[in-house]
């Protein structure tokens, strides 16, 4: 299927499509990582993933791939890709991270390194005896809105990688 830009100029149709083809080769580097997270979810819940169309998976599948191998691939790209909605791919890759889990949300992962940064910038070692007060006071105030439990397993996988 041939798209057609009326409304843009010669010039923007060509930095859309060399963007589009660069956008094409991304996705064929991301694309087995992408369909092994699929893998995963499946192996985690099955049902989860039941009923919802397979462009709309893999359009968020390779947009989390990208986001966790650090690749600029934006939701509106990813949609390109596989010609769906921003919204389609935004409300898919939600819930492909709720069904994977914390390793797999990669905002998550990055406030992870930084408090683990933080501790050891001040030399807060896991034997400290106010170690979990300290941490937990560090994600109060980086994280104010995070619910208790995640609170509790973000702390604990804190300590973990500070040994």
């Amino acid at each position: 299927m041939s798209v057609r830009f009326y409304w843009m100029t010669k010039k923007e149709r060509i930095e859309k499509k060399k963007r589009m083809f660069e956008c094409l080769r991304l996705a064929s580097k991301l694309y087995p990582h992408a369909e092994d997270l699929l893998k995963e979810a499946c192996k985690i819940n099955r049902f989860a993933l039941q009923g919802r169309s397979r462009r709309r998976l893999m359009a968020a599948a390779i947009y989390l791939s990208g986001r966790l191998r650090g690749e600029s691939l934006t939701q509106r790209e990813s949609a390109d890709i596989v010609q769906c909605t921003e919204v389609t791919v935004r409300t898919t890759y939600h819930k492909l991270v709720a069904i994977l889990g914390e390793d797999y949300d990669p905002d998550l992962r990055v406030e992870i390194e930084s408090l683990v940064y933080a501790c050891k910038y001040i030399k807060l070692t896991s034997n400290d005896p106010s170690v979990r007060e300290r941490v937990s006071r560090m994600i109060d105030v980086d994280l104010p809105k995070i619910g208790k439990d995640k609170h509790e397993r973000l702390l604990e996988r804190v300590i973990e990688l500070l040994v």
